[in-house]
């Protein structure tokens, strides 16, 4: 392993070198004699190993083993053996130099793209806030999309725009499967179930069939929807993430499960342990007039980036137990909520842990 220093800047003063990566300082070091300082310059070529950088300053070796290790808990250097083997032109460019910044030693950033191309997302519910994400995840390259509606008007023809191509059916049980090929993500598998999924058990028998590593439901109105899919999902090991439209604002929020606060963390607990904003937020039916396109296009990014968190692990969930609040009446400011989570919630009060598997995209349950 090459360690290569991200492009920082730091400067001196007196004894302490200052750090800065974007547009923050991340860190400061002691550095009396100097010898720190020649290291990140030599890191910044990324062409020696710990015991070349040691043997070119000068320094135990130990030493230099000690400030990678440092420079790594920031996220400050990558392997360069891993990085240099892809070419700045390729096609999903874009898409790693989004993830080099959070990139690690043992994670660069294709190995995120790599999961993101393996990941499979279903989308429950086809309004409109779905149709934004099923055209950035198959821009981005997600390995499959499944679209379920829960009053079966899911139609892949709708989404033409991001999907055409040659057709195959094949039939699954009760319920008819389209599959087709998508121009805009070539490598993503697109399948429709048009069976209604209305209910726990018709959704749990679908994530038991299929093993999505995420959902995202997009239900409208049906606010009704909410305590079964947190049950389903959470039972399930699988995260989930949801958009909620009302009169002056929209709310975007996931469930990590095992690890944050759940839907029935709000709706069953006691009102008095949560946020107030938060539960009124919770009840407050939600109004599907208010989704117009641009509305849609912010909520489906929003939800795009969460579902890139679960399943790459760039960063964790944003999200999860700390639900976006988007102001639709105020110039679209947004803060967040806090989900507080209930130890003794019925639901995910000793659910199965989700933990994202190094080497793929794919959740183990601990």
């Amino acid at each position: 392993m090459r360690p290569r220093l991200k492009d920082i800047l730091w400067r001196r003063q007196g004894a302490e070198l200052q750090l800065d990566y974007g547009d923050s300082e991340v860190l400061r070091l002691d550095d009396r004699n100097g010898t720190i300082e020649l290291v990140l310059d030599l890191l910044r070529t990324g062409s020696r190993t710990c015991a070349e950088l040691a043997f070119t300053v000068g320094a135990p070796i130990t030493e230099v083993e000690q400030l990678i290790d440092v420079l790594e808990l920031h996220r400050l250097v990558v392997d360069d053996d891993q990085t240099a083997r892809f070419d700045a032109f390729d096609r999903h460019s874009a898409a790693r130099s989004f993830f080099f910044p959070h990139a690690t030693r043992d994670l660069a950033a294709h190995d995120m793209l790599d999961r993101l191309h393996a990941a499979h997302v279903m989308l429950l519910g086809a309004n409109d806030i779905n149709t934004e994400v099923a055209a950035q995840l198959a821009r981005l390259g997600v390995g499959r999309l499944t679209v379920a509606d829960p009053h079966s008007s899911a139609t892949i023809d709708s989404w033409h725009r991001v999907r055409v191509g040659h057709q195959s059916h094949e039939m699954s049980g009760t319920r008819r499967v389209t599959t087709r090929a998508s121009t805009i993500g070539p490598g993503t598998r697109t399948t429709e179930v048009r069976e209604p999924i209305s209910d726990e058990a018709a959704l749990g028998e679908l994530i038991d069939r299929d093993r999505p590593h995420v959902l995202v439901a997009d239900l409208r109105n049906a606010a009704s929807a909410d305590p079964w899919l947190n049950v389903c999902c959470v039972g399930r090991a699988v995260p989930f993430a949801s958009a909620s439209v009302g009169q002056s604002h929209a709310l975007v929020y996931s469930v990590d499960p095992g690890t944050s606060a759940c839907v029935a963390c709000v709706t069953l607990g006691s009102a008095a342990a949560q946020d107030a904003t938060a539960v009124r937020v919770v009840y407050e039916r939600p109004s599907a007039s208010r989704c117009i396109p641009p509305v849609s296009a912010m909520l489906g990014s929003l939800l795009v980036l969460e579902v890139l968190r679960y399943v790459t692990g760039y960063e964790p969930p944003a999200y999860a137990g700390q639900p976006m609040r988007v102001e639709l009446t105020a110039g679209g400011a947004m803060h967040r909520l806090t989900w507080r989570r209930n130890p003794s919630c019925p639901v995910c009060c000793g659910a199965p842990i989700r933990v994202l598997d190094p080497g793929t995209a794919k959740s183990m349950v601990v």
